[in-house]
């Protein structure tokens, strides 16, 4: 396993931990050896989580993994020929799960002990849910704006809660100010873990459909991870020769 800077492209093969960004200050990629090389599928199917693809995710995720059971989510037909994925069913209700519980174990692995991020309200409360199963101390940062029901979620994992701002932005900026140097910032894009654990959507919907992909995606974007997760997830499988033909 190796990284690659997204911007200026350098190669890292053994950065600082815990990984974060780039020297140029650009977000990091996890890249793998076996990327381009055709080889047979490789999942767990006893696993009905995101963790039957371990094959394809970072090794040393494997060995202390803190999972609640989140992915392998089901594809729903509508009529059509349209599929639903139903994402709700993770463990705090969104797909943020399957993003926060590989970084979540990625800094674990890197022997973090605080972590911090400002949310819009379901990223700091799957954050909070993997920290306190990792027992790693969870700083969010929400608007002053956020409804109820994601204060009292995210405080019910007994982490640390700060309103500041009213937009997520402003939230962040209070973070920026009072963060310690100990915490370790995982928002979006700043570790490269979040992306990893989200590629496992594609991974999802290929092996779901018969390792073939759908013609169209529809995706409430938030942050990008997602989005930028499925897309990496495709051209790994298009590399080993898991899928063929036109991407979405």
């Amino acid at each position: 396993m190796y990284y690659q800077c997204t911007s200026c492209q350098k190669i890292l093969h053994n950065p600082p931990a815990p990984v974060w960004l780039c020297g140029c200050g650009k977000p990091l990629s996890v890249h793998y050896e076996w990327e381009g090389v055709p080889r047979d599928i490789r999942i767990e199917p006893e696993e009905e989580s995101l963790w039957r693809y371990t094959s394809v995710l970072p090794s040393n995720s494997t060995k202390e993994k803190i999972s609640l059971g989140e992915g392998w989510t089901p594809l729903l037909p509508i009529g059509n020929n349209v599929y639903v994925k139903d994402e709700t069913v993770n463990p705090t209700g969104s797909f943020k799960d399957r993003g926060m519980a590989m970084a979540v174990t990625m800094a674990k692995a890197q022997n973090v002990e605080k972590i911090c991020l400002p949310s819009a309200g379901n990223a700091g409360v799957s954050a909070s849910a993997y920290c306190q199963a990792a027992g790693i101390d969870c700083f969010v940062f929400l608007p002053e704006t956020i409804p109820e029901p994601f204060k009292k979620e995210t405080e019910r994992y007994k982490s640390e809660l700060v309103l500041s701002g009213q937009t997520i932005s402003e939230a962040a900026q209070a973070m920026i100010n009072q963060k310690d140097e100990d915490w370790f910032d995982i928002s979006t894009l700043k570790e490269p873990f979040r992306v990893e654990g989200k590629k496992t959507l594609g991974y999802e919907i290929a092996e779901q459909l018969g390792w073939s992909l759908p013609d169209v995606i529809i995706y409430p974007t938030g942050g990008g991870t997602g989005l930028i997760g499925m897309w990496k997830a495709f051209k790994e499988m298009l590399g080993m020769g898991w899928i063929s033909g036109p991407l979405p």
